[in-house]
């Protein structure tokens, strides 16, 4: 795994997403208003692309070169897709579907993950991205004074002697 600096954020982006979505929509207007606006276009998009093979790209070039490449290679494979994946999604339009939470990129999914095991770890569910230089100070202080009772001792440990090292605990 390579290190990104902290200024500059790499993404990579998969382009099948791009040409899957403009298919849904451009087969959706060929359908009946009301069939066409009743069908979810992410359950349709997620049952297309779990059917595609993933062509993704980090440089504008390389954009272009799997846009070309999807549009040649997988057009009809990306047009049956979709037209399975309406078709799919119709036959059970009763179901009951609990959307995962929407979320941005990896790196933003990592920050989530390690908010909550902060959470947990300092026993704290309030703690936000908002508070969460207080309520870590705050903990790291009452750990320090012994009147916090942590599932990790050894990680509080260095916590607090990392921050009194800095200054932050005097």
């Amino acid at each position: 795994m390579s290190t990104i600096a902290p200024d500059r954020v790499q993404v990579c982006r998969n382009v099948m997403e791009t040409l899957v979505s403009e298919e849904i929509e451009a087969q959706l207007l060929l359908l009946p208003p009301r069939v066409g606006k009743s069908i979810n276009k992410i359950d349709v998009m997620t049952y297309a692309m779990n059917r595609l093979p993933a062509l993704y790209a980090s440089s504008q070039k390389g954009w272009q070169y799997q846009m070309s490449r999807a549009e040649k290679d997988y057009g009809q494979q990306i047009l049956l897709a979709v037209r399975q994946a309406i078709i799919a999604v119709q036959r059970d339009p009763l179901r009951r579907v609990i959307p995962l939470k929407p979320h941005g990129d990896v790196q933003s999914q990592a920050a989530e993950v390690a908010l909550d095991k902060l959470k947990e770890l300092l026993q704290n569910e309030q703690l936000s991205w908002s508070n969460l230089v207080v309520v870590v100070e705050q903990s790291l202080i009452k750990a320090s004074r012994g009147e916090m009772k942590s599932k990790s001792p050894r990680f509080l440990a260095r916590s607090i002697d990392m921050w009194d090292r800095h200054g932050y605990l005097r």
